[in-house]
């Protein structure tokens, strides 16, 4: 092993200390499958009171100097248990806020540039659809920090791949993960300003390429969708599997709700992708900052639902921010670029 950028190897664990480490969470993971419910069991578990000592040596290694120790140890052990605990034990508070805690110390943490590839895998299979949806919106913490922190130690794969799971995020099927990964991406792009050629102008026209090929779908019947406008497969109970042969009547009219179900997410997270954007700079005008303004304002604030309040939300966000600035902004834009912005707030404030 050669030795990192700070000049000396540090503590390195040897197989004993993995062995532990193994047989500590394979205990801890089968505490967990045998955990009962707080209402059946009052007492306090083998499960939180193991989950309590463990995390707790866990952040008092993490948090000092010896935390050289056990990075080779967060993608597979340490990192999956803590996003057990946080989702599982509802009932102790306590040991929630610690494991919080935790996560940003595990994101927070100086992985050398051998252990990010590592990291970076764990962090994509929890962004999975195939994981519980608290999965996915809890490692969006991790994510968070860990770009930030590792931003001059992330090789331009391990970067694509990152973007790559919060854009993944952004197309999930719960409302709040799509929420969640818009905040996540506007921080990214925020910390990728220097490399807006390959970063921020792909992304543009990726998102809008995602508003043009999926058209607003054409309102149904009462009761079909729900009030925002959006609803899951699953919420609505449908069946995503194709239509079997002979299927009748209703089963065809469930297939056609989940197809525009699925174009209002995707249509929806090409809205959030753009309004993460713009949002990354809130006091800035890059040439490309009217178009997309117009292009949000002409395409999708007339939709209904979530997708609508998305876009009036960030125009109305960039209204504020630009405020002080708008005399000498608004000469950047072309007049039907100032009457796209106007239609929107039904004002002249932009005119």
């Amino acid at each position: 092993m050669e030795a990192p950028s700070t000049g000396f190897l540090g503590w390195v664990a040897d197989d004993g200390f993995e062995e532990n480490m193994k047989h500590m969470t394979s205990e801890l993971e089968e505490w967990r499958k045998q955990r009962l419910p707080a209402k059946e069991s009052p007492e306090t578990s083998k499960y939180i009171a193991g989950a309590g000592t463990i995390l707790g040596w866990w952040q008092s290694i993490t948090a000092g100097s010896a935390c050289m120790l056990i990075l080779p140890f967060i993608p597979k052990y340490i990192l999956p248990q803590t996003l057990h605990v946080m989702m599982d034990v509802k009932e102790d508070v306590e040991l929630m806020s610690s494991a919080t805690v935790m996560l940003k110390y595990l994101s927070n943490a100086p992985y050398s540039a051998d252990l990010v590839p590592g990291m970076v895998d764990a962090i994509g299979s929890f962004a999975a659809p195939s994981n519980p949806w608290h999965h996915r919106l809890r490692i969006m913490v991790v994510i968070q920090v860990f770009y930030y922190r590792q931003l001059f130690v992330l090789s331009k794969h391990d970067r694509k791949r990152l973007f790559d799971a919060v854009i993944q995020l952004l197309n999930d099927a719960q409302l709040e993960v799509r929420e969640a990964a818009s905040s996540t991406l506007s921080g990214m792009v925020q910390c990728s300003k220097f490399d807006e050629k390959n970063i921020v102008l792909p992304l543009l026209e990726r998102f809008k390429r995602g508003v043009i090929e999926n058209p607003m779908p054409k309102r149904r019947p009462r009761g079909a969708l729900s009030a925002s406008g959006i609803s899951t497969p699953q919420a609505m109970g449908i069946n995503p599997s194709p239509p079997r042969s002979g299927a009748t009547t209703p089963d065809i009219d469930l297939l056609r709700l989940n197809q525009d179900t699925q174009t209002l997410i995707r249509r929806h997270a090409a809205v959030l992708g753009l309004s993460s954007i713009i949002t990354a700079f809130p006091y800035e005008m890059p040439e490309w900052m009217p178009s997309t303004l117009a292009f949000l304002a002409n395409r999708a604030s007339g939709d209904r639902g979530m997708i609508g309040m998305s876009v009036k939300k960030t125009l109305g966000d960039f209204k504020k921010t630009h405020q002080d600035t708008w005399s000498m902004d608004q000469k950047l834009f072309n007049e039907d670029e100032l009457e796209a912005l106007e239609g929107v707030f039904s004002s002249n404030y932009f005119a």
